[in-house]
């Protein structure tokens, strides 16, 4: 740490301080099949990879400037669209500005004074439900706080362009992606923990000539899209327990910017957004509202959001649907037991009531702990669609959790014996058709964990797993059955933390031959002075097939060998 002070006239000295982390990190990668060919197993990370972090934080009064630098220096496309296709022949590479943006790297500045911050590089900002996101934009902008108002602006690009690739193999032909560029802007006052009121601008667009020789066969390239959105956004909470939140939303959006400017339905809202054939406009809204007690919470909340609702910064997010649920948390039996549980439900294609789907919204959490040895925890939660009429489809989805544990103490030892059971059943009917399908899985897990009073710095659990699965129509029934231990040391003086793991695993498809995988982990850490740690792990992982996928090769006997070395030395500033 490095201290720097400075003296003025009645003010205490300020210090200048550095914490946080840096160091580097290195995986290999090493996979051994048998028969070589044809291949039948693919690997499923790069051979070798290096990567840098650097997060140090400089704080010097009411002054602070954090970085988040977490890269790999090898300019190859994993964790890039399209994603692991780095080691094909001929595939172009990544520019600096996609590797730079890439989300495998992240690249993020953000110096503050008191109320007032700039954010550079790879930010995940999120300024309401409705308008963005959950996705990583690299670019620039601020976050201004003085007093009860609320400033933030942010313009930054959420996707390179990829230049479309095609190979002999369809698997590895990559359609391309424009270059999106994403600018958000928030207007508001709050007050921490009290309220929240302001507006959400968001416009997101795609750069038509980032593509050169876009496809139009199959596949095609995906068009470029233009979207613009406003929503104001509010919550409260009161000192007697209320509580409530609303956000109402309104987009503009356009499929094809290549089209001819003018759409006769839909005027332009000029100078954000200029419309045209493939342009469409649309609302959502969300809301709730509540009550928290000293031993119960009671809520309600609806969503909706229109057919043409679509966000950049949400791009997987499905529209067309309205939903409700009442929502409760409360104590029972002298507060032995804590109840969660939630019911509503669902409207999909809420835009066409021909087509309009419905579905059930429940879930229940019960924890009881009866006494100081015995607990259980149980889950439920169910999960209905049906799409109308007679040759509509019904889905109905259950899943439950149970698990009971149980500790018990001698005075060498104390012991932990803890059953975890899952049921899952899954029903299809197709009216249509006249088809009835289902999916039904057990899962039990058992484990065991002692700790031993005489050795404090040794631990250890073993376990026993077993899932069976049927599935209707074909009657396939799929097991798995699953012994797994592990136990680690802590060598106190040479401050050095060592754990390995040992699992095996016999998987059948009956009536078929059972296929084996064994797994084998060793973990070590090592603090080699106070601020300086090296961690390392080695992962051996060996598979070997019945004969459960014939058709059009088999590879009954067929076995691959994984082999994984982790490695990283980190550095801790400060304290």
């Amino acid at each position: 740490m490095l201290f720097l002070s400075c003296v003025y006239a009645q003010n205490a000295p300020m210090k200048l301080s550095i914490t946080g982390t840096a160091g580097v990190s290195y995986e290999g990668y090493w996979l051994s099949l048998n028969p070589l060919t044809p291949s039948f197993y693919t690997a499923r990370r790069p051979s070798n990879l290096v990567r840098f972090i650097f997060q140090p934080t400089i704080t010097y009064g009411d002054f602070k400037l954090p970085f988040n630098f977490n890269f790999s220096p090898m300019l190859n496309n994993y964790g890039s669209p399209p994603s692991g296709f780095g080691n094909i022949p001929g595939f172009p590479k990544q520019t600096f500005l996609q590797w730079i943006s890439n989300p495998m790297n992240n690249f993020g500045v953000n110096p503050s004074y008191k109320w007032a911050e700039v954010q550079l590089g790879t930010q995940y900002l999120k300024y309401s439900d409705l308008s963005t996101g959950d996705i990583g934009i690299f670019g620039y902008g601020f976050s201004l706080s003085p007093g009860k108002f609320r400033i933030k602006y942010f313009q930054g690009v959420s996707q390179q362009a990829y230049q479309p690739f095609v190979s002999s193999n369809p698997l590895e032909t990559f359609a391309g992606a424009y270059k999106r560029t994403i600018t958000m802007v928030q207007i508001g006052m709050e007050k921490e923990g009290k309220y929240f009121a302001g507006f959400n601008i968001v416009k997101g667009v795609d750069d038509s000539s980032s593509v050169q020789n876009p496809l139009t066969g199959t596949p095609v390239t995906p068009t470029p899209q233009e979207n613009f959105i406003v929503t104001f956004a509010a919550r409260f909470n009161t000192e007697k327990g209320w509580y409530g939140q609303t956000e109402f939303g309104t987009t503009i959006s356009t499929h094809d910017v290549t089209l001819v400017p003018g759409n006769p339905l839909l005027k332009s809202f000029e100078p954000y957004i200029t419309t045209n054939l493939s342009s469409f406009r649309d609302h959502a809204v969300q809301v709730g509202f509540g009550k928290k007690g000293k031993d119960w919470d009671l809520g309600l909340s609806a969503k909706w959001l229109g057919a043409g609702y679509y966000s950049m910064g949400y791009p997987f997010t499905q529209n067309d649907r309205l939903e409700y649920t009442i929502n409760t948390r409360f104590y029972a039996w002298e507060k032995k037991i804590n109840v969660v549980a939630s019911i509503g439900q669902r409207f999909g294609n809420f835009s066409t009531i021909s087509n309009r789907t419905t579905q059930i919204i429940a879930k229940a959490n019960v924890f009881a702990q009866f006494n100081e040895h015995f607990s259980v925890n149980a889950n439920y939660n169910n999960f209905g669609f049906q799409t109308p009429g007679f040759l509509g489809i019904k889905n109905v989805g259950n899943d439950l959790t149970v698990n009971p544990t149980y500790t018990w103490s001698s005075t060498k030892m104390s012991n932990l014996l803890s059953l975890n059971y899952s049921w899952s059943k899954f029903d299809e009917t197709d009216y249509g058709n006249n088809t009835l399908s289902n999916n039904n899985s057990h899962t039990a897990l058992l484990m065991y964990v002692p700790s031993f009073f005489n050795k404090p710095r040794f631990s250890m659990d073993v376990s026993a797993m077993y899932f069976t699965n049927s599935t209707m129509p074909g009657n396939i029934k799929l097991s798995i059955t699953t012994f797994s231990a592990s136990a680690g040391q802590n060598f106190t003086k040479q401050k050095v933390n060592i754990k390995g793991q040992l699992q095996y695993n016999i998987t059948t498809m009956k009536p078929s031959t059972a296929s084996k995988n064994l797994t084998l982990t060793l973990l070590a850490d090592w603090n080699m002075t106070k601020r300086l740690t090296w961690n390392t792990s080695i992962t051996l992982n060996m598979f070997k097939y019945g004969d459960e996928l014939t058709p059009p090769v088999s590879l009954l006997g067929a076995q691959y060998t994984e082999s994984m070395f982790k490695t990283a030395l980190l550095y801790r500033f400060g304290k």
